[in-house]
């Protein structure tokens, strides 16, 4: 079941922190999330993270990208 957050709910603080400081001093936390990410994409990829109970968003299927080169993932499975 989906939901979209709304101010007053720990996901809607939790997406809040990402968007406004979180992407840009700490982008490791926030894979695949740049600084104009969505609302919804911030909740989607926290959701999946298991981050402050946050439940997927109904304007989001899933939070999936292609890893770069650089990024801890395009190492792990690269030799694929």
């Amino acid at each position: 079941i989906c939901h979209d957050v709304v101010e007053g709910e720990v996901c809607y603080r939790h997406v809040g922190y990402a968007m406004q400081s979180g992407i840009k001093t700490r982008p490791e936390q926030y894979p695949g999330l740049r600084a104009n990410s969505s609302f919804a994409e911030v909740q989607m990829m926290l959701h999946q993270q298991g981050v402050g109970g946050c439940p997927p968003p109904c304007g989001v299927r899933s939070w999936c990208r292609t890893s770069v080169k650089g990024e801890d993932c395009y190492e792990q499975v690269r030799w694929l």
